[in-house]
């Protein structure tokens, strides 16, 4: 049986682009993510049951005129990374 996750991301952070940018890359970040935990095995820790508020999904540098691809895939990266760390920081 498939595990259901749910993910809430009440605020994304983005520097340097224009704010119009903002929602196009959310939407796209969702379906990434979607992708992510759907394709790839599920992070270890989610194997251990977590009700947890707030994750730090990390931060990283993109290089300037990066294409949107590749700014949803590193956003996508960072925070399937920290949600596989949950249980980790316990």
């Amino acid at each position: 049986m498939k595990k259901q996750i749910e993910i809430n991301i009440d605020e994304l952070v983005l520097h340097g682009f224009a704010p119009g940018d903002g929602k196009k890359i959310g939407e796209a970040l969702e379906l990434a993510l979607m992708q992510s935990f759907n394709q790839q095995a599920a992070p270890g820790t989610l194997n251990q049951p977590a009700d947890v508020s707030h994750i730090d999904g990390g931060s990283f540098t993109m290089q300037k005129n990066s294409k949107p691809a590749q700014v949803v895939s590193g956003i996508s990266n960072s925070i399937y990374t920290s949600v596989g760390n949950i249980n980790k920081s316990k």
